[in-house]
């Protein structure tokens, strides 16, 4: 069964102070706490509460906050003297979670944390957090409390949980003390989970970088028609039938553009993902398979570039001799007699040939170029800039 989890930070106040109520707002709602972790588990009600902190953080006054009798009086004493001296060990936090479960009325967790002074104790601190979330669950992360980078290792762990182990991020907020309304005394309280998005369009450009698949963009797109057009042109690129794919992008050109200028963060990224379906705009059939011949090269797909190329080096031929390129005749022609007198042609051909149907290329000339990716790589981009200046 899936579970949510309220993942939240325990801070020091400098001098011995302590952190002082506040009236937090989160929605429509108003809930006066000192712990701003204590306001979103009464808020959100989540299956689970995990506290984390250091062993100079003020567990003390967080145990003291919940204290209504002398339960557990020997303990929390020692507890107050441990965070004193910046002694507190996870087996006192332990000793006390089933005090501070019943009397939040949640089952929490007191999960002691190194400071985050290297990139290992960095990297444990997002550990303890994964631990405690199972892959498929829920969960909202407070990022208020604590030393200051704390907050961006919260953030951090958000977008791993969210990438690696399929959590979902119901929410990250903050506390804005700061913010405080003077004259209602009303504490703000922000939701950054927004910012989350940045990670999934970095990682969609990403994906496209490597793979040429612009259907990744899909989930990120707010318009149903938008994403299946999308979707539906990547399809008919992948199978080969680049002018209905060209067909389909273009007639969501301007559609797409507003959309994504119409959002903050898709416009963050809208020159990104532009300037990466732009081969459909090129004048020609031939020109825009060269491009995508390019694209291809790009992610280091050679036997996709090597094809793309081959056949839009026909179909430039055809569209200057203005014949059709669709005839099959006439392009099976031109191959051949191309072939006998264009080294360009020829060499596009073998090593077609040679990626396509697992010939080993018997040629000289081609099996060096083949033998080192450097060598086939700067030769495909060679080729294709030539035919794309012809």
């Amino acid at each position: 069964m899936k579970k949510t989890h309220l993942i939240t930070f325990l801070g020091k106040v400098t001098g011995g102070g302590e952190y002082r109520d506040a009236n937090y707002q989160i929605d429509t709602k108003h809930y006066r706490h000192r712990f701003f972790g204590l306001a979103l588990a009464e808020h959100h009600r989540p299956d689970q509460m995990v506290i984390l902190g250091t062993s100079g953080s003020m567990w003390d006054v967080l145990i003291e906050s919940q204290a209504t009798d002398n339960q557990w009086e020997v303990e929390r004493l020692a507890l107050i003297d441990a965070a004193q001296k910046n002694q507190v060990t996870q087996s006192q936090l332990d000793a006390l979670e089933p005090y501070i479960s019943e009397k939040i009325g949640i089952p929490t967790q007191l999960q002691l944390i190194p400071y985050g002074m290297n990139e290992a104790e960095q990297m444990a601190i997002v550990h303890s957090i994964a631990q405690h979330i199972q892959a498929g669950d829920h969960a909202i992360m407070d990022l208020t409390h604590g030393l200051r980078h704390l907050p961006m290792l919260g953030m951090f762990a958000a977008i791993y949980l969210q990438g690696a182990k399929n959590v979902t991020i119901d929410g990250i907020y903050t506390g804005a003390l700061d913010m405080t309304d003077r004259h209602t005394g009303i504490t703000p309280v922000l939701n950054l989970t927004g910012l989350l998005s940045i990670s999934r369009w970095t990682a969609a450009l990403n994906v496209y970088d490597h793979s040429g698949d612009y259907a990744t963009f899909s989930p990120l797109i707010q318009n149903p028609q938008t994403r299946q057009v999308l979707s539906k042109a990547n399809f008919l690129e992948k199978i080969n039938n680049t002018e209905l794919a060209k067909q389909q992008l273009a007639s969501i050109d301007k559609q797409l553009s507003d959309e994504l200028q119409q959002h903050p963060m898709s416009s963050l990224f809208a020159d990104d993902l532009l300037s990466r379906l732009t081969w459909y705009k090129a004048p020609t059939r031939g020109e825009r398979e060269i491009k995508l011949a390019s694209n291809y090269l790009a992610q280091k797909d050679y036997l996709h570039a090597t094809i793309m190329g081959f056949e839009g080096y026909i179909t430039l031929q055809l569209e200057k001799d203005k014949k059709d390129p669709n005839d099959f005749q006439a392009r099976k022609a031109l191959s051949d007699e191309h072939a006998a007198e264009d080294d360009r042609l020829k060499i596009l051909r073998a090593i077609r040939n040679a990626l396509a149907h697992g010939l080993r290329p018997t040629h000289s000339k081609i099996i060096k170029i083949m033998a080192e990716q450097k060598t086939l790589h700067e030769t495909l981009a060679q080729l294709f800039q030539g035919l794309l200046r012809k």
